[in-house]
């Protein structure tokens, strides 16, 4: 299998989560030395910092072909394989990330998406279902994928 590209999250919304749980982790910590409860709440407290930056550091969408199949990796959370001579269609678009609900693994009606941002992407229709997913280069994706 030869990986294409992996996109990861980045950008202010990284900086937004990481500070989010830094302040909400720093909160719950210092509640617990006022209250007496130190152990309790500073686990919880180090715990939501760390469930933070997890949530940024982890995920990434991989996409992989080896000229029969597509594979969309959403690691930790979902794995996608389509074998090519299967597609429906397949063609670039534009994605708009708040038109799903977000980022992440969306589910619309019709459509599942695995979206890291708002920007260029790929759509796929596979067994009548739509698929869409996040890319830097789609014009790449599909070129590896012998797509004109």
């Amino acid at each position: 299998m030869h990986k294409v590209e992996t996109l990861r999250f980045r950008g202010p919304l990284k900086a937004l989560i990481i500070g989010a749980g830094i302040v909400i982790g720093s909160a719950i910590f210092v509640m617990g030395l006022s209250e007496g409860e130190v152990l309790v709440t500073s686990i919880t407290g180090i715990l939501v910092i760390g469930l933070s930056c997890a949530i940024v550091a982890l995920p990434k969408l991989e996409t992989s072909t080896d000229k029969q199949q597509l594979v969309l990796n959403l690691y930790p959370l979902k794995r996608y394989v389509f074998n090519l001579s299967e597609l429906e269609s397949i063609q670039p678009i534009t994605i708009n990330a708040a038109s799903y609900g977000g980022i992440g693994l969306r589910f619309a009606p019709g459509t599942i998406g695995l979206i890291m941002k708002s920007g260029k992407g790929i759509e796929l229709v596979h067994q009548g279902k739509r698929y869409v997913f996040s890319s830097d280069d789609p014009e790449k994706v599909l070129q590896e994928l012998s797509v004109p």
